[in-house]
């Protein structure tokens, strides 16, 4: 397979059941990338190759071209298995997808490759979100010491606050950029083994934590931005409004996922949650 530019790449952890597979690669096919790319798929924590005949069968029924990678089961979730492939790949660009990703528009990664080749950009993505909700502790054990521990946690990643991040779904990154980040484990990392706490959390501080994907970027004096449908390509101080993580309908989204789909689905009361969750006392402003 000849290497385009850019390369899909949809992390599909087996354990989460055919259905996602099935309802991400319909919306792969019903809605156009506008671009050359190619199809990657990593198949993550399965127990044996014929289980994965249903999946790829359903994938050629639908005429994609594809390749795909197998990721036996490991105690790494799914940054572990993004710097696992881009390792793998020699593609100028790579764009993450998780398991329950859903894509929404005509044209998503022609959009999205338009914005990453500004100036100064590190990342582009299809969320973001300001991480006020990061006051609260993240981890919290299922005892007193464990949840005092937790607060160790906290502090050594997070504190004082969960920074504005770009979300690890369905964000699009140059594969050198990518591979010369840092994915460490969470400090104190003496504790962290101690625990044996789960490597979430690890992926969760790659996310938002003090040494995040877009911390380490805006170190180097690169931003990250989100994009949306419409185009447009927002920067941190203009994520709230762009309507693409939980606010409004979300009209301006161009790729769900659990956490945007469990904002879709709720009720006004829980919206105004997240909302809050997400942007903090600001929505009250506007």
């Amino acid at each position: 397979m000849i290497n385009a530019k850019n390369a899909v790449v949809y992390l599909m952890y087996i354990p989460y059941g055919y259905i996602h597979f099935k309802n991400f690669i319909d919306s792969y096919n019903n809605y156009s990338a506008g671009i050359d790319h190619n199809f990657v798929i990593v198949f993550k924590d399965f127990q044996h190759t014929l289980e994965l005949d249903q999946y790829i069968k359903y994938v050629e029924k639908k005429r994609i071209k594809f390749s795909y990678y197998l990721l036996q089961k490991n105690n790494d979730v799914d940054i572990g298995a993004y710097f696992y492939i881009a390792a793998k790949l020699k593609n100028e660009n790579l764009f993450f997808l998780n398991t329950r990703s859903l894509i929404l528009c005509q044209n998503w990664l022609l959009i999205l490759n338009q914005s990453l080749n500004n100036n100064n950009i590190g990342a582009v993505g299809c969320t973001g979100s300001w991480g006020d909700f990061g006051r609260q502790n993240i981890y919290k054990g299922s005892n007193l010491l464990k949840y005092l521990f937790s607060i160790i946690l906290f502090y050594f990643n997070y504190y004082p606050r969960v920074k504005e991040h770009l979300r690890t779904n369905s964000f699009l990154i140059n594969r050198e950029l990518f591979l010369s980040l840092k994915y460490t484990d969470p400090k104190p990392k003496i504790l962290f083994r101690f625990l044996k706490i789960s490597s979430k959390y690890k992926a969760l501080c790659f996310e938002h934590g003090k040494n995040s994907l877009t911390q380490q970027l805006e170190k180097r004096n690169l931003c990250v931005k989100v994009v949306g449908k419409n185009g447009s390509c927002y920067t941190v101080d203009a994520w709230m409004d762009s309507l693409v993580f939980w606010n409004g309908n979300q009209e301006n989204l161009m790729i769900h996922d659990n956490q945007t789909l469990l904002y879709h689905n709720s009720d006004n009361k829980m919206k105004l949650l997240l909302k809050h969750k997400a942007w903090g006392s600001n929505i009250f402003n506007r």
